[in-house]
C-alpha cells in the first residue's frame, strides 16, 4: 500500500489531504490519487523531506518513479509563482506574490448579508432567528436581482465554489480555460499525431457569471478632466494607464473596486480615429516609482471622441444598440493586455486567475430612451469594461479575430499546425426559443464582455495634491515638455505630490534612486521639515537647481520659500542678496 498525501498552497500550510489505496505496481499516479491530471498539471511530487520526484502528469506509475511500499508521497504546487517568507512573530508561513490588503481582508470577511427582522413574518423576540431575517449568501441569487448586481464578485464566486464542492477546501478550485493542445505522450507531438485526451474539448460561450472587480472609482474628477482636455485641445484620440490601487467595494457583497490617482500617457502616435502605441523607454523608470509609492497599473483608458462640430464641445455618439458597444478588435486589445496583468492567487490551479486590469472608453453619451433611437445629448460618458477568462484564453490561443462588422468576432479557420476547436453559443431564434448554435464563422462580442460601474466619492480626498507640472509625452500635442528649469518651481510638499513630477524626477540620470525614495518617503510622512532640509542642504538638489537656473531655496519661519541667488554674467560670482550690480566686480545686472 503506498501513501499520498496531497498538500494544497494554503494559509497555514498544515491542511492536508490524504489518499490510501491497496494497488499494483503496474497503476498510474493519476489512478492512485482519483484526479485528472490535467487538474494537477503545474504540481510535483517529492517525498516528505522536499526531494523532489518528479513531475506530476499523472501517467507514470508509483514503480516508474522509484516508490515503495508505505512511502508517503506530497503533492506540492510549484513554487516559482510564489514569494514564500517565514514570519513567526505574525504567524505567517506564506505569503503570495502580489498579495493585496484587501485580498486578505475580504478571505476573512465571510460576506453573509445581514437582514433586519421583519415586522410582518418574525414571530420570535429580538434574540431569535429565522427564515425571514436570517443572513444571506452573498451569491445569493434573489438578493443580487433585487439590488439590479449583474455579476458577482470575485469572492462571493470562490465561496460559492468552495461551497459546492466541500471536499476539496484546501484544494486550489479555480481553473482557467486553457484552450491548447495539451502534451501526450501516447503519441508523436502535434500536428503529427492528437487524440481525445490532449486535444481542447468544445467551447460553449455564456456571459461570465462574475467579475475581477466590480468598479472604478477616480480620486479626483480632475484626474479624468485632465486626461479629456488633450483631445479637446488637439482633436486626436488619446490613450492612458490608470495608475491606482485596489479596495473593499461595500455597494457590493465581498466587492473589489479599483480607486485610479493618476494616469500615465505612454508615447503615442494619436489620430482623429485611432491610437498607435510607441515604445516607451520609461516603462521601467514607472514600474519602479510604483512599486517604492505603493501604488500599480489598474487598467487602461482611451478616447474615441467625434467633434459634433457645432462650436459647443458636444460630441457625436458612436456607441449605441444599433452600432457596437466594444468593437471585436477592441475586445482583442484589451484581452491581451489583461494577460499582461494577471491575477495571481493561491486559489487558481496555475497560480493566476483572469485579470485584474480594467479598461475606460470615452465617447458620446447615449440618451436613455424607452424605444432606443441612438439619438445623442451631446455629453462625454465614460463606459468601463473587462473581457472574460475565456476570452483571454481565445486570445492567448490566437483563435479568434476580428471581422468587418464591429459588433462581431470570427473563429479562425484551423490549419496544419493550429488545431480549433467546436465554438458554440446560445441564441434565441426567431420563436423566441433558446437554441445552441455555432460560433463559426462569426458570433456576437457580448459573450465575452464583463460591464463594470464607475464613479467619484462624495468627499475628494486625491492620492496625488498636485497635477500642474508638465506631462511627458504631450510635446506632439503642443503641450510644454518638463525641462530641468520646472524644478525651480519646487517649493511646498503639494509641488511635490504631483505624479507627474515624481516621473520626471526618475528620468534625471544625476538625480540618483535614493533620493527619489527620500522624497516619497517625505510625501508619504508629510514631513515639512525633512522637505526644507531636502530643497536647502540635499547637495543633489542644490547641483539640479543652480544648473537650471541659478535660483537656491532658503528657509524662511519653517516654511519652503524662493529665495533670488544669481550668478554674475561677467564674473561669475554668487550674489546672495537682489542688487542691480555684482557685489563682487560692480558690473550691471542683465535681465
Amino acid at each position: 500500500m503506498v501513501s499520498f498525501r496531497a498538500i494544497a498552497l494554503i494559509k497555514d500550510c498544515q491542511s492536508e489531504v490524504t489518499k490510501r489505496n491497496t494497488t499494483s505496481s503496474n497503476t498510474s499516479l493519476m489512478q492512485i490519487i482519483g484526479v485528472d491530471s490535467y487538474d494537477f498539471k503545474d504540481y510535483f511530487l517529492c517525498r516528505e523531506n522536499g526531494t523532489k520526484i518528479c513531475d506530476f502528469d499523472g501517467i507514470n506509475t508509483f514503480r516508474d518513479v522509484g516508490l515503495r511500499h508505505g512511502e508517503i508521497v506530497l503533492l506540492k504546487c510549484r513554487v516559482d509563482m510564489f514569494e514564500i517568507e517565514q514570519n513567526r512573530n505574525e504567524n505567517k508561513t506564506v505569503s503570495y506574490f502580489g498579495f493585496d490588503d484587501v485580498d486578505g481582508n475580504r478571505e476573512k470577511e465571510s460576506g453573509l448579508i445581514l437582514r433586519a427582522k421583519d415586522p410582518q413574518f418574525c414571530r420570535h423576540n429580538n434574540n431569535g432567528m429565522c427564515d425571514y431575517c436570517c443572513p444571506l449568501e452573498p451569491f445569493d441569487e434573489k438578493y443580487l436581482e433585487e439590488h439590479k448586481i449583474k455579476h458577482l464578485s470575485f469572492y462571493s464566486y470562490l465561496k460559492k465554489t468552495k461551497i459546492k464542492n466541500p471536499n476539496m477546501a484546501n484544494v486550489p478550485l479555480l481553473d482557467e480555460p486553457d484552450f491548447s493542445v495539451k502534451k501526450c505522450d501516447r503519441h508523436a507531438p502535434f500536428p503529427t499525431g492528437i487524440c481525445s485526451y490532449c486535444q481542447p474539448s468544445a467551447i460553449s460561450l455564456q456571459p461570465q457569471a462574475f467579475r475581477m472587480v466590480d468598479h472604478v472609482e477616480f480620486d479626483s474628477s480632475f484626474v479624468i478632466d485632465d486626461f479629456l482636455s488633450t483631445w479637446r485641445s488637439s482633436g486626436l484620440q488619446r490613450f492612458g494607464l490608470l495608475i491606482g490601487r485596489y479596495a473593499a467595494y461595500d455597494e457590493v457583497p465581498l466587492g473589489i473596486k479599483a480607486i485610479v490617482s493618476a494616469i500615465y500617457e505612454p508615447p503615442q502616435d494619436g489620430s482623429v480615429d485611432g491610437i498607435e502605441l510607441l515604445h516607451d523607454p520609461m516603462e521601467g523608470n514607472l514600474k519602479d516609482l510604483l512599486d517604492c509609492v505603493g501604488l500599480q497599473i489598474v487598467g487602461m483608458v482611451y478616447t474615441d471622441l467625434v467633434d459634433a462640430g457645432s462650436g459647443d464641445g458636444k460630441v457625436l455618439c458612436k456607441r449605441h444598440a444599433k452600432s457596437f458597444f466594444i468593437s471585436g478588435l477592441e475586445a482583442i486589445f484589451i484581452a491581451r493586455f489583461q494577460s499582461k496583468y494577471p491575477f495571481l492567487t493561491k486559489y487558481a490551479k496555475i497560480g493566476k486567475f483572469g485579470s485584474r486590469f480594467v479598461t475606460i472608453v470615452i465617447s458620446g453619451k447615449e440618451k436613455c430612451l424607452l424605444l432606443f433611437t441612438g439619438d445623442e445629448d451631446g455629453n462625454v460618458s465614460l463606459k468601463e469594461y473587462q473581457m472574460s477568462n475565456v476570452a483571454m484564453s481565445l486570445v492567448e490561443n490566437d483563435l479568434i479575430e476580428g471581422c468587418t462588422i464591429p459588433s462581431l468576432l470570427r473563429v479562425q479557420e484551423p490549419t496544419k499546425t493550429k488545431y480549433v476547436p467546436e465554438v458554440f453559443f446560445k441564441q434565441k431564434n426567431e420563436y423566441n426559443i433558446e437554441v445552441q448554435q455555432s460560433a463559426k464563422p462569426v458570433f456576437p462580442v457580448e459573450y465575452l464582455v464583463v460591464n463594470l460601474t464607475h464613479g467619484f466619492p462624495e468627499n475628494e480626498t486625491p492620492f496625488f495634491l498636485s497635477n500642474s507640472f508638465p506631462k511627458m509625452n504631450r510635446v506632439p500635442l503642443g503641450y510644454p515638455e518638463p525641462k530641468l528649469f520646472d524644478l525651480a518651481k519646487i517649493s511646498t510638499m503639494n509641488d511635490i505630490s504631483d505624479f507627474g513630477f515624481l516621473l520626471y524626477l526618475t528620468s534625471i540620470e544625476r538625480f540618483s534612486k535614493a533620493d527619489v525614495e527620500t522624497i516619497i518617503d517625505i510625501l508619504k510622512k508629510k514631513d515639512q521639515s525633512k522637505l526644507c532640509w531636502f530643497l536647502t542642504e540635499s547637495q543633489s538638489w542644490r547641483d539640479l537647481v543652480e544648473k537650471c537656473s541659478g535660483k537656491l531655496f532658503v528657509v524662511i519661519s519653517s516654511e519652503v520659500k524662493i529665495g533670488v541667488h544669481w550668478s554674475c554674467p561677467h564674473c561669475t560670482f554668487i550674489n546672495e542678496s537682489n542688487p542691480e550690480t555684482c557685489e563682487m566686480c560692480g558690473l550691471p545686472k542683465i535681465h
